[in-house]
């Protein structure tokens, strides 16, 4: 049985997303949404994510067999319920009432009516208007709280060094052992390796050039053991074809010289994680270690932000608290230092 499905398709040149229904037939003002998307400049992995929360909506649409021009809030909760069941995260499920929504102000150029049954989330009081934590963000009182799921603050899990050295142990190429370096060196993620063109880098002032998520464009330093890895992997390993600028390119047969897609990186950490059995480590694994290990290095809030591309400080902030943990030493420390004082007669 055929489903509605997201497809990318080249349109005027280029490659763009695309929702078809059950019949292969487009969308069209889901496929006029995401152009719109497009045309404001964003990602195309929001476009795709975008895209995706549609498909899901329509699906459920279909089974439920509710219209969508005749549609309330209150039948979210059923979208909600649905959801839950097949233990999407609370994030995700947000995400996708945050889509619906502008989708259907999109379309009819107005809220989505809420009908009986709404629950709104409740006001949370956050003091003098202050952020407590950061102090110095004005927090705006929203003018309508919108639907969304309660979601809990996930903790940055990172690497140990012990499990750094046997993940990095006895990697056979240069390429490999590069792309694990720029991620646990400089904090990158990993759409933001595979962007890595062969001019990103300058070599003079070792230095990086990163665009990140909406084409962000961040600096890194570039460590002297990187820079090395990567002038072997150029001289030794990538294949020298002059239309192709990407920095890392698959080297086995039958792809050899294209650029590496997200699953071929996927794969290398598959392999990569078999052979030196630490099974939780991934590209995000190793961005959270460099974030952390920076944090517990005293990297001031601003500094790091930057460094890891965030947009909202408060993401940041979770590295931070995260390396709370070595307050009680730093404690210990103190107290005996004051103790000492207060000892003196």
């Amino acid at each position: 049985m055929s489903k509605i499905l997201l497809r990318s398709i080249q349109l005027e040149g280029k490659s763009c997303f695309h929702i078809f229904d059950k019949q292969n037939s487009p969308m069209e003002n889901a496929n006029k949404f995401l152009r719109a998307v497009e045309l404001r400049g964003l990602s195309k992995h929001t476009i795709r994510a975008y895209g995706y929360d549609l498909v899901v909506f329509y699906r459920w649409l279909e089974v439920f067999g509710k219209s969508f021009a005749d549609l309330y809030l209150a039948d979210l909760f059923e979208f909600i319920g649905e959801q839950r069941k097949i233990n999407i995260q609370a994030s995700s499920i947000n995400r996708r009432l945050i889509t619906i929504r502008i989708f259907y102000n999109f379309c009819f150029d107005r809220e989505m009516p809420r009908g009986k049954g709404v629950n709104d989330p409740a006001a949370h009081y956050r003091g003098q208007g202050w952020d407590r934590q950061l102090g110095v963000i004005r927090i705006q009182r929203p003018r309508r709280l919108k639907l969304h799921l309660k979601t809990t603050r996930k903790i940055v899990e990172s690497l140990k060094p012990i499990e750094v050295n046997k993940f990095l142990k006895k990697v056979e190429r240069y390429r490999d052992l590069a792309i694990y370096l720029f991620m646990l060196y400089c904090g990158l993620r990993s759409c933001e390796v595979l962007c890595l063109k062969l001019n990103s880098i300058n070599w003079d002032d070792s230095l990086v050039r990163i665009f990140g998520k909406g084409q962000k464009e961040r600096m890194m330093p570039l460590p002297n053991q990187l820079q090395d890895i990567l002038k072997k992997y150029i001289q030794f390993e990538r294949p020298e074809l002059e239309n192709q600028k990407s920095l890392f390119l698959v080297l086995d047969k039958p792809n050899r010289g294209q650029p590496m897609t997200p699953e071929g990186l996927r794969s290398l950490f598959r392999h990569r994680r078999r052979l030196s059995k630490i099974t939780q480590a991934n590209p995000h694994r190793l961005r959270h270690t460099f974030g952390l290990e920076m944090a517990k290095s005293r990297v001031r809030l601003p500094v790091l932000q930057k460094m890891m591309g965030h947009a909202n400080p408060e993401t940041t902030l979770r590295y931070i608290n995260l390396s709370m943990v070595d307050v009680a030493e730093e404690f210990e420390r103190a107290i005996k230092e004051i103790q000492k004082r207060y000892d003196k007669k």
